[in-house]
């Protein structure tokens, strides 16, 4: 009788142990959603990543402590031992989505506790802009574009901006990543020998696809 009751007892405590988060532990989970879909996102890759303290110096580059997916409602958790780091980031990334980077504060973590950490990502999607003078009057026609793209927090996509074509032989053209799911509205000034012109042109840039805006003047 004693020897079932000490076996419950162990067994118990194994129990609970497992169910235990070690408190040492850096423990970070959220939610991953788009916005420009109003969905909670599955299958994005999420590594936790480090400057780690290396050769008895600080390296710059960020390597991967950890990585997990988001589950089918968008949740994650990342779980791992506290390391020795100088700066810390989450990296989210999936086939067809933008790649984000979130800067953590490590200070503000608390080992043993959640730190909670939801990420918005954006489906990507690509905007051509191709720009002729196909009336040109003289070298000194001008076109001007502006781009209110609202992805400045995006590295490698399309910023705002104007971008301004002169002479009379523009052949040119605008290209790069944009979010995806999302309108436009491409704006364009023609100075035409001292006419000048304002256009504008609403575009849809679906996922993954390629929108073309057409500029002849």
């Amino acid at each position: 009788m004693q020897v079932k009751t000490l076996l419950i007892i162990l067994s118990t405590l194994l129990i609970l142990t497992g169910c235990t988060k070690n408190k040492n532990d850096i423990i970070i989970t959220g939610k991953v959603f788009s916005p420009n879909e109003q969905s909670y996102i599955s299958g994005v890759k999420i590594s936790l990543e480090g400057q780690l303290f290396e050769n008895n110096t600080w390296n710059s580059n960020y390597s991967t402590i950890a990585s997990t997916y988001s589950d089918a409602s968008g949740s994650y958790t990342i779980e791992h031992e506290s390391v020795r780091t100088n700066g810390m980031r989450l990296k989210a990334e999936k086939q067809n989505y933008i790649t984000k980077l979130i800067d953590i504060n490590y200070e503000e973590i608390v080992p043993g506790e959640e730190f909670p950490v939801n990420i918005n990502i954006y489906p990507s999607a690509f905007l051509l802009i191709t720009i002729k003078n196909v009336l040109p009057a003289n070298e000194s026609d001008e076109l001007t574009v502006n781009l209110t793209l609202g992805t400045d927090d995006c590295p490698t996509c399309l910023h705002s901006g104007n971008t301004t074509f002169e002479g009379a032989d523009v052949n040119d053209t605008i290209f790069g990543m944009v979010y995806g799911e999302k309108d436009y509205t491409v704006k364009w000034t023609v100075n035409n020998n001292g006419n000048i012109e304002l256009h504008s042109q609403n575009v849809h840039c679906g996922k993954s696809d390629t929108a073309t805006v057409n500029i002849s003047y």
